[in-house]
Parts: C-alpha cells; structure tokens; sequence
C-alpha cells in the first residue's frame, strides 16, 4: 500500500506542490468547532511537520512510508 493511499484511509487528502507534499483532513474537536490537521514534508529539506502534536501509530506508519517513497535517508 503506499502513503498515499495509507494517508486517504486515515482520512486525509493530498496536495502536491513542487517543493513540498500536503496531507490535511477536518476533524471535530470536543466543542464541535472543525479543525483542519495537516502534515507537510518539504522536499528539500527532507523534514516534516504536523501542525497538532500528537502523531497516532497509523500516522507514523504513513509517514515513514512517505519519506520511504521520497528516497530521503
């Protein structure tokens, strides 16, 4: 399975740009306000970042298969 596809499972959708690669979905939080989750790899750093955080085992799954596709070491 790749990233992509482990991040659309979780809920994700994607934006990919040329510098840099997007997942963000909208969630509830416990008032009932929607909140958007985003995780961004920068291609040329080789580094990401969640805007929340608490990153959930799937989620790690998703992004050590992410950065696995990118090539990064």
């Amino acid at each position: 399975m790749s990233a992509k596809e482990m991040f659309k499972k979780l809920g994700y959708k994607q934006e990919h740009h040329i510098s840099y690669i997007k997942y963000y979905k909208e969630v509830e939080q416990c008032c009932g306000d929607p909140v958007e989750i985003q995780i961004w790899f920068y291609q040329i750093d080789e580094c990401f970042e969640k805007n929340r955080e608490v990153i959930t085992m799937e989620e790690l799954q998703a992004i050590n298969k992410q950065i696995e596709e990118l090539g990064w070491k």
